[in-house]
């Protein structure tokens, strides 16, 4: 809330200076320099094993290249930062970094509240960890967006609050087989998904590569991610594709 007060609008040109910029701003502390190393070090094999999948900009880029822009976007995944720039910048309400530090403020809180209650530990803050099921964080997005008759497509397909009907991609985690669901990777898409595709660009699609950047982990597969993805394609009211290898959130699609 200080922050989206007094708070000067910023222009920064990349995911570091970004992260910089949040991590002077919103942290005391971000972390041990071991452990940003090790995550970092972990990440970067993953994405230059698969780099064939993944967008065009991290197939150009060597292992250590990599490495280095995991490390100076932690505790933040690349595109955590990344999709605002690339994507939401020319929303008209959207202030670049004023207001992505807002939001990311209230994302970092309810991170925090999360690991705290349910002990959950995930070594990163990636668009799948997006806390759209608290009423407060997602009234400051759908603002931001211009847009809130969203907020029902969301509680629908991605995330419910407490007290609502589960939503259909919580649903899907339930139904995963063999515990590939354990991790949430469904709504983890789909809140990916809805980042990449709802905002101001000209291009309002998420495609896989960019699905397979933003949630893909050394836990988790593309195989897996492909899987989620073509669930909430069948199941979800309010998903819709787009061309050929595009989704995008939004208008109703009904689906019996």
């Amino acid at each position: 809330k200080v922050v989206g007060r007094v708070g000067k609008d910023l222009v920064a040109s990349d995911a570091s200076e970004v992260s910089e910029i949040v991590r002077r701003r919103l942290f005391e502390d971000s972390g041990r320099d071991s452990m940003r190393r090790a995550i970092s070090r972990q990440y970067a094999k993953w994405v230059f094993e698969r780099k064939d999948r993944l967008p065009a900009e991290w197939g150009q880029m060597s292992e250590d290249q990599i490495r280095q822009q995991f490390e100076a976007c932690y505790p933040f995944h690349p595109a955590t930062l990344t999709v605002f720039q690339r994507k939401w910048q020319t929303l008209p309400q959207f202030q670049q970094t004023r207001t992505t530090l807002a939001m990311l403020g209230m994302w970092i809180s309810c991170a925090y509240r999360e690991g705290y209650g349910q002990a959950r530990r995930e070594p990163l803050l990636t668009l799948g960890s997006a806390p759209l099921d608290d009423r407060e964080f997602l009234s400051a997005v759908l603002r931001q967006m211009g847009e809130t008759r969203l907020q029902a497509a969301i509680h629908a397909d991605i995330a419910a609050p407490d007290g609502m009907p589960m939503a259909h991609a919580e649903s899907l985690d339930q139904e995963m087989v063999n515990g590939t669901g354990r991790h949430g990777v469904v709504q983890r898409t789909a809140k990916a998904l809805f980042f990449e595709s709802c905002g101001g660009q000209t291009d309002k699609a998420a495609h896989l590569p960019e699905l397979f950047f933003a949630v893909g982990d050394p836990d988790t597969e593309t195989a897996l991610i492909d899987t989620a993805v073509r669930g909430l394609e069948r199941t979800c009211y309010y998903l819709r594709t787009v061309g050929g290898d595009g989704w995008r959130f939004g208008g109703h699609v009904f689906k019996p």
